[in-house]
C-alpha cells in the first residue's frame, strides 16, 4: 500500500509532469477548499497545481508534515487559507512553511496577498510577531474583562426613538470572504427590507458582505494582525479595534439607529449605541 507521501506525489498528472510549467504544491487551508480551488488559476497563473489536502497531512505532526512536504516534487510550495489577517494562529502555519522551505515557500490568502516563508523570516519576522502578539492579546483580554464589568454595572440603555432613517448596519465577525450562505443571505434580506422601508443603509463591516448591491456603501474594519497569535482572542481584540474605528467614521456620519449582526465576541454595537445616544438593534 502507497504511504501518503506517495499518493502526494501520484495525484500530479502524467502530462502535467512533463509540462514545462513551474509545478506548485498548495496546501488548501481554507474554510471552503473547492471554492478556493477554483481561486487556483487566478491567484497561480501559468502553475501546474497540486492541491493538498489537510487530510493528507492530518495525524503526521508538524515533523511529519514537513517531511511529507519537503519530499514533493515541486517548483513552489504555497499554503493557501481564507485570509492572512484573520487566520487563528497563523504562526502555526509559518512555522510549517519554515520547515518544509526546501524550495520557494509562502502563505496566500483568497485575496491574493501573500508572505514568503523561510526558516530566516521565521526568526527574525515571525517570531518578533508573534510575542508582540501574546503581549497585545492580553492586554486586549484584560480590557475586555474591564468594559464587561463596567456594562454590567451601567445603568440601562435608553437611547430616544430614531428621528432619522440613517441605519449604520455593523458586520463584525470574521468570516470574511464567504459568498454564500445563511448570513449572507439574511444580512442581503435585512438591508433590502430596510432599504425598501425607505432606510439609507450604509455598511461598517471587518470584510465586504456577499451578496449585497454593488452600490450599497460599505466601509471596511479589516481585523488586525498582530491578535492571531491564539484561538478566539482575535475575535475579542476584534471588537476593540472595530469600535475604535467605527466610532471615528460615525462620528462624521451619525446615523439614526444601530444594527448589528451578532457577534458572540463583540461589543463594540453596545459601546457605540451608549456613545452616540442612539438605539441599537442586535440582531
Amino acid at each position: 500500500m502507497k504511504g501518503a507521501t506517495a499518493r502526494l506525489r501520484d495525484a500530479i498528472p502524467a502530462d502535467e509532469r512533463d509540462a514545462p510549467a513551474p509545478r506548485a504544491a498548495v496546501v488548501l487551508l481554507a474554510r471552503d477548499p473547492a471554492h478556493a480551488g477554483r481561486l487556483l488559476p487566478r491567484l497561480l497563473p501559468g502553475r501546474a497545481v497540486q492541491e493538498i489536502a489537510r487530510a493528507d497531512l492530518a495525524g503526521a505532526g508538524p515533523w511529519g508534515a514537513a517531511r511529507r512536504l519537503r519530499s514533493l516534487r515541486c517548483d513552489e510550495l504555497v499554503f493557501l487559507i481564507d485570509d492572512l489577517d484573520a487566520h487563528e494562529r497563523l504562526w502555526r502555519v509559518q512555522a510549517l512553511g519554515a520547515l518544509a522551505a526546501s524550495q520557494p515557500t509562502w502563505v496566500i490568502d483568497l485575496h491574493g496577498r501573500r508572505l514568503v516563508l523561510s526558516p530566516g523570516r521565521f526568526v527574525a519576522r515571525d517570531l518578533p510577531l508573534l510575542a508582540a502578539g501574546f503581549v497585545a492579546s492580553a492586554a486586549a483580554l484584560m480590557t475586555t474583562a474591564a468594559r464587561v464589568r463596567r456594562l454590567t454595572r451601567a445603568a440601562r440603555h435608553h437611547p430616544r426613538p430614531a428621528a432619522g432613517r440613517r441605519v449604520a448596519y455593523l458586520r463584525t465577525d470574521l468570516w470574511t470572504g464567504v459568498q454564500a450562505g445563511g448570513s449572507v443571505g439574511h444580512t442581503a434580506g435585512v438591508a433590502s427590507g430596510l432599504a425598501a422601508a425607505g432606510c439609507a443603509v450604509s455598511f461598517i463591516a471587518s470584510g465586504r458582505p456577499g451578496a449585497i448591491a454593488a452600490g450599497d456603501e460599505v466601509r471596511i474594519v479589516p481585523p488586525r494582525r498582530l491578535y492571531n497569535a491564539g484561538r478566539e482572542v482575535p475575535a475579542l481584540a476584534h471588537s476593540l479595534v472595530f469600535e475604535r474605528r467605527a466610532g471615528e467614521i460615525l462620528s462624521r456620519d451619525r446615523p439614526d439607529l444601530l444594527y448589528q449582526r451578532f457577534d458572540p465576541a463583540n461589543h463594540a454595537g453596545v459601546m457605540l449605541a451608549r456613545r452616540l445616544g442612539v438605539p441599537l438593534v442586535l440582531e
